[in-house]
Formats: structure tokens, C-alpha cells, sequence
């Protein structure tokens, strides 16, 4: 049997999200070094090597302990909303450093304090060895509970392995929006047995593609149908497996760059027709319904809830959600416990409808300049914290005035004239309550995501069908607007396909509004240089009272290489085989995406 040694890689904190006995656990903890020849030897420390995994994924709401890695790493939220057009970050190096320079990098940007390479901000796209790492784990984990099947029972071993699988993908599917193709690994790697055989050349976008949604079928047809709250279920290898089917019919009806592989409209459909198969199953498996309240879905004392597919778990001190401490809206009873990181920009609060379900641009919307928060759709009101509007007994306004909260941070620091509203549970904005007890989970996948994939598929794919029509208007509906019909005067069907488009793109970023899909989004709506090639705005007063914008960050999107991010050339030169000339994809040269 091969032996890995592991020092310090389990976090007590983590353990706690999981519903397992803690004496359990007690019994196999080593106290210094662990190895495969005694960690897997029971399903109990196996389980825990699963659990490390686990803590790896993306907590980008904590604000408690982690394991180094991934307090080298913070988070992966910048490029999943910060980045987006639809907010900005208090911090004005996160939004310059991501998006005003252009994204080559030279020698010195590489290394030093300010280096790209080394800052928390920007992250994921920027770790690809740190990501390997995860998937190494996962590699180890299927290997060694290969090896010591005898030790467990046959439903702990396929449960297991159905997990790990789709562990493995997801931290896989990261890598692949960020850069495209990277080597497809999917066994443990050791130079001293392999020698040059650990060279992988990379695998190309439409490889991995295919490898990522083969893996989360066959795991989930091993994976227990039931509400996702910690570990890998059914519906959220579903889940994941359909938003990768909807990225990859984006990808290949307009690939950017242009010269990664021609337009391919047949292979572009066929993936839209698999995202709308995977939905189905999804909504077929009868476990999943809309929670009635909206941001109240995302309190704590509502984890669990109908809508819940795959999350990430939290423990009051231990690794507590600090959502309302970073991201909720600034005020002075307790400025030092609310820093209001997270402001909504213009372009987002331009969003949403008005309360008939019209976009403010619609003749017929009744929106009004001088009162633009006037009769807005019911998620507005939920999302945001804007001009006159009182959030837990404060009144917030933009001059800040008398006994009034400003909308803005610090002096020097970003501001928009907004905050944020959506899953800001006003029970921990009181002195009265402890900064370190709300466990609310993050979520990946919730249901309504996978109705939207549903519809969107539809829409792409020129088939849009009575159940699209009803699911999209029972989103609506929920979130308070009257159906598609009723707002326009015509059904979903009635409409040409880019007014479809329009409103489905519309919908998708009110409803998940701060739900860490911003960015990737945009990337694959190939909507970059229509919003991140333009100022992001935030709003302020006028000499007569009224309203007008103003440029809170600029942003720079002025080259179609930056819907894949750079690869780093030291990680290229530990691979030759991802260099080589023969094994190049999707246009590259020396293993480095085009135009860098």
C-alpha cells in the first residue's frame, strides 16, 4: 500500500457541521501524523479526510478559523461578485487592481507586496496550485478507499465515492472558467514511482467538459435524494452538472477568444438540450419547492429550507457567517462590527422592475427619475438599502445628516450611495446580540437557480415550452411581480428570442442578486463589454434635490482575451507536457491562453 503523511490538515470547527457523533471522532484523531494506512482503516477516519475536503470548498461568508490554505486564499467571492458590474468593494484596491489594469502581467507585478500572485484579492483564477491541491485530496481519497474497500460497508463506500467525484468536478468547473482547459488529473501523482509520466499535457475546454458532467452523473445517481445542508446530495450534483451544461452552450455559441474553436451552434444546443434534461430531473426528484420569503430564505433559523441544495455550514464562534458584519450596511452605533464592504452599484439597482414586473426603460413601467425608488418590485426593497429607507430602525439617507446613517463608508474609501439589504438578518445588527453567533449556510445551488438554468436553456435553444413559461412566472410571482403575460400583454412564447434573452438575463441578476454568480455570469452571457467596459456608478444628490450618478470605479475591458484569465508561466514550466508543442488546445501557445 502507498503511505501519505498528513500533519495538521483537520479542522475541529469543521467537524461540528456535520451530524456525527463527536466521541466518534475522539477515537481516531492522531495526535501528530496521519497516514493512509491508518486514517482509512475505519469509515470514521476516512470520513474525516472527506470533511477536510469538504472545508476546502468556497465559505465565502465566514469570517471564522480555516485552514491555511484558504486563509492564504480568503475566499473565492472576488471574481464570483466583486468583480461583476452589479456592486462594488469599500476597498478601492480591490476594484483597481482587478479591473483597471490591464490584465498582462510582467515580472513585477508577479512579486512583492503588490504582487497579483500574492494578494488575497484577486483569488481563485489566480491559485491554480492551490486548487490542485483540492483535487489531489480528492484523487488520494478515492485511491485509498479503494484500496481499504474490505474496512467499510458497500452503501458508506458508495456514498463516499459518489462525493469525492463530485467534489473532485467542482473544484475542477473553477478552473475551467477561469482559464479553460487545464491537465485532467484523476489519479494521486508521485515523481519517485511515475517519473516523467506526471506530465499531463492539459486537457481542452470541450475535454473537460465532458469528463466534469460524466463525473456528476454517475455520482449522483449514487447520492441520496434529500435537502442539501454541508455534503454533496443528488440534486446538487444535478445542479452543478446543469450550470456547467448551460456554461459550455454559452462557451460554444460564441467562443471567446473567437480563436479557441469556430462557433458551433449544433454542439451549443446539444449542451442547452442536456442542461434542460438535468433540470428535469432535478424538479422531477420532488424534494425542492421556492420558500415563500425571499431574503429571509438565506437567515440562519431558516438553514435547511425547501429551496436548500448544496451549502456551506456554519457554527456560532467557531466559523461564524460574518455576512452581516462585512457586508451589511455600515451605521454608527456600531461602525467597528459593520463595515458596509458591500455596496450595490447602479447598474444592479437599475435592475429591477417596477412593481407591474416593467424594466424602468419601458414606456409603460411608470418609473419616475425624480422618485426612482418610488413602486419598485418587491426585491428591491429586500436587496437594497437606498436614499430614505429605514433598515432596522435606521434611517439611512445620502447626506448622513442629524441622527440619519450615511450610505457610504469612509472618507477614502469606495462608495455607491447603497447597501446591502438581501440576507442582512437584522437580529445581529443589535449591540444586544453576540458579533459571533449567526450560523447562516452560504449557498451554492438553491431550487430557483435550477428553474432559471431550466428557462434560460429553453430560451437558447429555441424551444421554449408551457413549463418554461410557468416557472419563470412562478419566480416572478414570489419575488412579487405579476407573470410575463400580464406585465407585456404577451406570454414568454410570444416573444422574439432576443427579448427573451433580455428578460431572462434580467431576471437572473435580480433574483440571485449577491449570490456570488456575478462574474461568471457575465463571462458566459459574453456580456463583459457592455458592463465592465464602462464606469461603475453609484448615485448622489443634485444641486436642485433631485438624483444624478456619479463614477465610482472605472473599469477597463478592452480585449476579448480577458474572458480567460492568464496562466501563470512558473506552473507551465513545472509541466512540460502542458508546453509542448504537440499537445497544444483551443489556440494556445506554450500551454498560455491567447493575447498573452
Amino acid at each position: 500500500m502507498k503511505t501519505y503523511k498528513f500533519t495538521g490538515i483537520f479542522s475541529v470547527a469543521f467537524i461540528l457541521f456535520f451530524v456525527v457523533s463527536c466521541e466518534e471522532y475522539l477515537e481516531v484523531i492522531p495526535k501528530d501524523e496521519l497516514s493512509t494506512e491508518s486514517i482509512f482503516q475505519t469509515e470514521a477516519g476516512a470520513d474525516l479526510f472527506l470533511l477536510d475536503i469538504y472545508e476546502k470548498l468556497p465559505d465565502y461568508e465566514s469570517y471564522g478559523s480555516n485552514d491555511g490554505i484558504m486563509q492564504r486564499m480568503h475566499c473565492y467571492d472576488p471574481f464570483a461578485d466583486m468583480y461583476s458590474p452589479w456592486q462594488c468593494n469599500k476597498h478601492r484596491f480591490v476594484k483597481s487592481y482587478g479591473r483597471s489594469i490591464d490584465r498582462n502581467y510582467s515580472a513585477d507585478q508577479l512579486f512583492g507586496a503588490t504582487a497579483v500572485y500574492n494578494q488575497t484579492y484577486p483569488s481563485i483564477p489566480f491559485f491554480y496550485e492551490r486548487v490542485v491541491l483540492f483535487i489531489r485530496s480528492c484523487n488520494l481519497f478515492l485511491e485509498s478507499i479503494e484500496e481499504n474497500k474490505d474496512s467499510y460497508t458497500d452503501a458508506w463506500y458508495t456514498e463516499r465515492k459518489a462525493e469525492s467525484r463530485a467534489l473532485r468536478a467542482y473544484f475542477y468547473h473553477w478552473l475551467w472558467m477561469a482559464y479553460g482547459g487545464v491537465p485532467l488529473i484523476d489519479e494521486v501523482l508521485n515523481l519517485v514511482e511515475m517519473g516523467d509520466d506526471i506530465f499531463q499535457p492539459s486537457a481542452s475546454i470541450k475535454e473537460l467538459y465532458e469528463w466534469m458532467v460524466t463525473e456528476l452523473g454517475e455520482a449522483a445517481a449514487d447520492l441520496p435524494n434529500e435537502i442539501g445542508e454541508g455534503r454533496v446530495t443528488k440534486g446538487s450534483a444535478l445542479a452543478l452538472e446543469a450550470w456547467i451544461h448551460l456554461f459550455m452552450g454559452d462557451i460554444a455559441r460564441d467562443p471567446r477568444p473567437a480563436e479557441i474553436f469556430p462557433a458551433d451552434m449544433t454542439y451549443a444546443t446539444a449542451a442547452y438540450n442536456a442542461c434542460i434534461a438535468t433540470c428535469q430531473e432535478i424538479i422531477d426528484l420532488g424534494t425542492y419547492s421556492l420558500f415563500p420569503q425571499y431574503t429571509e430564505m438565506f437567515y440562519a433559523s431558516n438553514n435547511g429550507n425547501s429551496e436548500s441544495m448544496w451549502t456551506y455550514q456554519h457554527v456560532p464562534q467557531l466559523k461564524y457567517n460574518a455576512r452581516w458584519w462585512r457586508d451589511g450596511p455600515r451605521h454608527s452605533d456600531n461602525a467597528s462590527h459593520h463595515s458596509g464592504n458591500t455596496m450595490p452599484s447602479q447598474a444592479l439597482v437599475d435592475m429591477y422592475r417596477m412593481s407591474n414586473g416593467l424594466p424602468i426603460s419601458h414606456p409603460g413601467s411608470g418609473y419616475n427619475p425624480l422618485q426612482p425608488y418610488l413602486n419598485r418590485e418587491q426585491r428591491f426593497y429586500e436587496s437594497i438599502i437606498y436614499d430614505s429607507c429605514t433598515f432596522n430602525g435606521r434611517l439611512y439617507t445620502l447626506e448622513g445628516t442629524g441622527s440619519d446613517e450615511i450610505l457610504a463608508a469612509l472618507a477614502n474609501q469606495n462608495k455607491t450611495g447603497y447597501f446591502r439589504r438581501k440576507g442582512i438578518d437584522p437580529k445581529y445588527d443589535n449591540l444586544g446580540t453576540s458579533a459571533y453567533d449567526d450560523y447562516a449556510a452560504t449557498m451554492f445551488f438553491r431550487y430557483t437557480e435550477v428553474l432559471l438554468m431550466y428557462v434560460e436553456a429553453r430560451i437558447k435553444a429555441g424551444a421554449v415550452d408551457q413549463q418554461a413559461m410557468n416557472l419563470l412566472d412562478q419566480v416572478r410571482e414570489r419575488g412579487g411581480i405579476p407573470s410575463v403575460a400580464e406585465s407585456y400583454g404577451t406570454p414568454l412564447s410570444g416573444m422574439s428570442q432576443q427579448e427573451q434573452e433580455d428578460l431572462i438575463f434580467n431576471e437572473r441578476v435580480v433574483e440571485m442578486a449577491f449570490e456570488y454568480k456575478g462574474y461568471f455570469d457575465i463571462i458566459r452571457w459574453r456580456k463583459a463589454e457592455e458592463y465592465l467596459n464602462v464606469p461603475l456608478l453609484g448615485v448622489e444628490r443634485d444641486s436642485v434635490g433631485g438624483y444624478k450618478t456619479f463614477v465610482a470605479v472605472d473599469q477597463k475591458w478592452d480585449d476579448d482575451k480577458y474572458y480567460l484569465f492568464p496562466i501563470y508561466r512558473g506552473w507551465l514550466e513545472q509541466n512540460p507536457a502542458w508546453m509542448d508543442p504537440a499537445n497544444q488546445v483551443d489556440g494556445r501557445t506554450e500551454g498560455q491562453n491567447l493575447g498573452y
